[in-house]
């Protein structure tokens, strides 16, 4: 199987979490969200020995993936602490970019928007997926957020499958508890049904 997911340290990596993803394939959705940042930096400060980084990202109205990441991410200040850590933002950022890999997509796509042959890239190798990419708008269509939201979800699962059973670890927005007020934990509530059934012997 794979690695455990444990807490790890806020200042340094933690290292038998950080053994535990030595060498292994990770994709993230979503880096060009506030979250998705936060994420991909404490990736990269936690485990600093993954083989290798995909991330996907939609095109621009007028930018490709690419140059979306560069300036919608790497200019963040968020990195600074790895920066200082590799020796400033230009080793830094060739040392990510050497690492990292970044693919065209759209979640809101069948197969990602991909065609045959940049799917099977992104699904080769791949170890675990942390999706986190998602349509926030409020006033976004319906159909438009289901699509992206709902039917990628599916579509990053179907991923998953075709690569052979790699995790996938799905972050959600917080507006999923609706409209319950107070604390909301992060456990799985049984349905009615499912609460009363009898137990199997």
């Amino acid at each position: 199987g794979g690695p455990a997911v444990e807490v790890a340290s806020e200042d340094t990596p933690s290292g038998g979490v950080a053994s535990a993803y030595r060498g292994r394939i990770l994709l993230v959705t979503g880096v060009s969200g506030f979250l998705g940042k936060v994420l991909l930096e404490r990736l990269l400060w936690e485990f600093p020995d993954l083989k290798e980084l995909r991330l996907l990202l939609r095109c621009g109205s007028h930018a490709t993936p690419q140059l979306r990441f560069r300036e919608e991410v790497l200019s963040s200040p968020i990195f600074s602490r790895l920066e200082g850590r590799h020796g400033g933002r230009a080793a830094f950022q060739t040392q990510l970019l050497a690492k990292a890999r970044i693919f065209g997509g759209d979640l809101a796509h069948d197969g990602l928007g991909l065609d045959g042959d940049a799917y099977a890239a992104l699904a080769s190798g791949l170890d675990l997926i942390l999706h986190s990419a998602a349509l926030v708008s409020w006033d976004e269509r319906l159909d438009s957020s289901l699509r992206s939201n709902t039917l990628g979800a599916r579509r990053m699962l179907e991923l998953a499958k075709h690569a052979g059973g790699a995790r996938m670890m799905h972050v959600s927005s917080a507006f999923v508890h609706g409209q319950r007020r107070g604390q909301c934990p992060e456990s799985i509530r049984l349905c009615r049904a499912q609460a009363q059934a009898p137990a199997q012997a």
